[in-house]
């Protein structure tokens, strides 16, 4: 363990090459998923609130400024999100209604560690108004808060969903020069041995006159 520890680990890019290309799901779709998961923890929680009121003593609620209720919402919450993600590796009962899946970036399954980051993430998405929420319309691969606190992203897990393979882009072709340059960095020819410049002769001009000559 100590000696693994002192060496670094690069990050998992064959795990992020398997899921390269993979469409992501929609802002309307991910929104629908969580309206529905939401809805049935508000079935769930009420057996629960019923089982503490009926048998849990409630003496020292009077002295107490925590709202028992509220504390049992949010754990009901919690263990929702956290167990239901973790069974369904990646699919909630919203989820997969809406075909859609929690995909982790580090590992080929989504551990129950992620699953819990992710579920306590959303009090983060839910803070400063929900910025977190917002932040799937600025990130690169629309990851909301809890997306990145616990390494994941949403993908569309429909039938009609097809993978992008990905593609290198041509190379650029190396530019050419213009003709000028080309005529600037053209060679002349030599001159052969013995032989100088070029000179022009010129006929010699003959003015006639009496008895002159030129």
């Amino acid at each position: 363990m100590l000696k693994s520890a002192t060496y670094y680990r690069a990050r998992e890019t064959a795990r992020e090459d398997a899921i390269d290309g993979v469409p992501l799901a929609t802002f309307t779709r991910r929104a629908a998923g969580f309206c529905i998961d939401f809805l049935f923890i508000s079935i769930l929680r009420k057996p629960v609130e019923f089982l503490w009121d009926s048998y849990a003593p409630h003496e020292w609620e009077r002295h107490s400024l925590i709202n028992p209720t509220h504390v049992l919402d949010l754990i009901v919450l919690v263990l929702y999100f956290c167990i239901a993600l973790y069974i369904g590796n990646g699919q909630t009962l919203g989820k997969r209604l809406m075909r859609i899946q929690v995909v982790s970036l580090t590992h080929a399954r989504i551990t129950l560690w992620q699953s819990l980051e992710r579920a306590l993430g959303y009090g983060a998405s839910f803070l400063e108004a929900g910025f977190g929420f917002a932040q799937f319309f600025i990130q690169r691969n629309r990851q909301c808060a809890h997306d990145r606190l616990a390494e994941t992203i949403v993908i569309d897990a429909g039938k009609s969903a097809r993978r992008v393979e990905h593609v290198e882009p041509d190379p650029k072709p190396e530019p050419q020069p213009s003709n000028a340059a080309a005529q600037n960095n053209a060679v002349l020819p030599a001159e052969h041995p013995g032989q100088g410049a070029a000179t022009v002769e010129k006929d010699p001009v003959t003015v006639r006159g009496p008895g002159r000559s030129l």
